[in-house]
């Protein structure tokens, strides 16, 4: 990924890394964001250059001033269930949220006018079965974000 074009933003992943497996990734893959659950982030250190992106699910507890971005998903990670939409509408007012969680081609016009999120966050919904990305749906999925931004 360092040899990708410097408008693409590259983003880590993780769920509950130790400080081991964060400076693995860290040093390995320089991310610009770290996505990972809001309570991971007092634990890892975050070199210059690194935002982070803290996650916060259906019914947790927001901190009274919210950062500056996170991503607002279901209650699971990972198993395709709905972020609870009217809840991501009252965050999305407050900082650049990105909605996730259940997202699909079918549904994401529908979430983008309900929320007015800053960014959408697909994986499961464009997957043919468990773990395999479908271009095609990839495509439909994105035809459709586009589709539906509003513009600025």
């Amino acid at each position: 990924c360092r040899d990708f074009p410097g408008n693409l933003i590259r983003v880590a992943v993780m769920r509950h890394p130790t400080a081991a497996e964060w400076q693995a990734v860290r040093d390995g893959f320089a991310p610009d964001w770290l996505q990972a659950d809001a309570e991971d982030f007092p634990a890892l250190e975050l070199p210059a250059g690194c935002e982070p992106l803290p996650v916060y699910r259906n019914a947790q507890m927001a901190p009274v001033t919210p950062p500056r971005r996170i991503l607002f998903e279901g209650c699971e990670s990972g198993r395709g269930e709905l972020a609870d939409w009217r809840e991501a509408t009252a965050i999305a007012a407050e900082t650049q949220m990105i909605l996730a969680g259940g997202l699909d081609a079918d549904n994401v016009t529908d979430a983008i006018q309900a929320v007015d999120p800053w960014g959408v966050d697909v994986s499961s919904g464009v997957e043919s079965g468990r773990g395999k990305k479908d271009p095609k749906r990839i495509e439909q999925f994105i035809a459709r974000v586009r589709a539906a931004e509003r513009p600025q």
